[in-house]
């Protein structure tokens, strides 16, 4: 019984023994494989670490002493942010961002230090290389990196970048140039930026969307266009002046597309939807819209297109409930930017068989007038103010040159 009590705690102390011996073993085998993970990154502060160090002030070993892993702190605590943009440095700058670098090698905040103390001295290859993989970490740091990014873009370093990121597949590439879009880079750096990309890979259609509403925006329609056929992989199959004039295809899918405005019958005096058509004569969809009385709130369709200087014809088919409703609305078009239709009021019109009235009428399109809006609208501010009672659908909207 003596011994068998004398033997317990020995085996309790061997064992607690044995416990703590593997968890040193298990630390020291997560600190080398973090290490071996992590050494890519290292690498490049190997030219920190050098005499710059003993100039960093002598308060530095009891400092790190007391807080051994905390950058931040010590950017904090020594009088520098670890973000100087410009090439005016704090002075020892370059020994805090060391020190920093040294506690906490792999801190996104400390990668981004250095990598903008590369951009105050002038070395906008090794920024960009640094923001570059700050950014790819993610989280708030790989945003703000992006953003440091955006003064880089149009200048050599940043095209010399670009080519091996594209090379690469980085997937920073398609991050900054939306980022770039929304943050209303200057039109002139960020076509040259979207173009570097086009020509190597379609974009995402967010990107594609962004840029060419911009484009359209400063009045570069066909430049928009360029960027939305070349840089989107849901271009239409079939082309032409005015597209899925036959509302056969999906609505609202691009820079291009038909922006249909469905209205409120209370609130807008109409409202307005692509339906099936109940007969297939004609096709199988056909736009629909139907009146309540109020004043009317267009225009109801909208579409950006890109004709050449020339002579047009526009036409449209339209079936009205009554014969009033049908003259209530008309397709119009105007250069981007202007008021003045450019396809006259008076049309001709033929009623076939079927009830549907084909409506024909010609415009022209002169130098300068790069962009064009078609829109479906009131035909005349007299029919704002009455609104309409009754439907209209219209259907095979085109235009073709003369």
């Amino acid at each position: 019984m003596t011994s068998d009590a004398n033997a317990s705690p020995m085996r309790y102390q061997h064992a607690a023994t044995l416990g703590a011996g593997c968890l040193v073993a298990l630390a020291v085998a997560a600190t080398a494989w973090w290490s071996a993970q992590t050494a890519p990154l290292a690498r490049p502060f190997s030219s920190q670490r050098q005499s710059n160090d003993r100039s960093v002030s002598g308060d530095a070993p009891a400092y790190v002493q007391q807080r051994p892993f905390d950058a931040i702190g010590w950017l904090a605590w020594a009088g520098a942010d670890g973000a100087p943009q410009s090439a005016s440095l704090a002075r020892g700058a370059d020994a805090k961002v060391a020190i920093a670098s040294r506690l906490a090698p792999f801190d996104p905040q400390v990668l981004r230090s250095q990598a903008l103390l590369f951009a105050a001295r002038g070395d906008f290859h090794d920024a960009l290389l640094w923001l570059d993989r700050v950014a790819q970490l993610g989280g708030e740091e790989g945003d703000a990196a992006l953003t440091s990014m955006l003064a880089f873009i149009g200048g050599d370093d940043f095209h010399s970048w670009l080519a091996t990121a594209l090379a690469q597949h980085n997937p920073v590439v398609d991050a900054l140039l939306l980022r770039a879009c929304r943050a209303n880079t200057e039109l002139p750096r960020l076509a040259r930026f979207v173009e570097s990309v086009i020509r190597a890979r379609p974009i995402p259609d967010s990107a594609v969307d962004c840029i060419a509403n911009r484009a359209i925006d400063a009045n570069l329609a066909p430049f928009a266009q360029w960027v939305w056929l070349n840089g989107s992989k849901a271009v239409p199959k079939t082309m032409a002046y005015v597209l899925n004039g036959d509302f056969e295809g999906p609505i609202d899918s691009g820079p291009f597309a038909w922006k249909i405005h469905p209205g409120g019958e209370y609130r807008d005096g109409f409202s307005a939807r692509v339906r099936p058509a109940q007969t297939t004569v004609g096709g199988k969809n056909l736009l629909e819209v139907r009146f309540n009385g109020r004043t009317l709130r267009p225009p109801v369709a909208q579409q950006i297109l890109v004709l050449p200087v020339g002579a047009y014809t526009l036409s449209y088919r339209s079936r009205p409930s009554d014969a009033l409703s049908g003259n209530r609305l008309l397709w119009q078009v105007r250069c981007l930017g202007s008021t003045t239709a450019l396809s006259p009021s008076e049309r001709a019109a033929a009623v076939d068989p079927t009830g549907w009235t084909t409506v024909t009428t010609e415009f022209t399109v002169a130098a300068g007038c790069s962009g064009q809006l078609l829109t479906l609208e009131a035909a005349s501010p007299r029919d704002i103010v009455d609104g309409g009672r009754g439907s209209v659908a219209f259907d095979d909207v085109q235009i073709t040159r003369r």
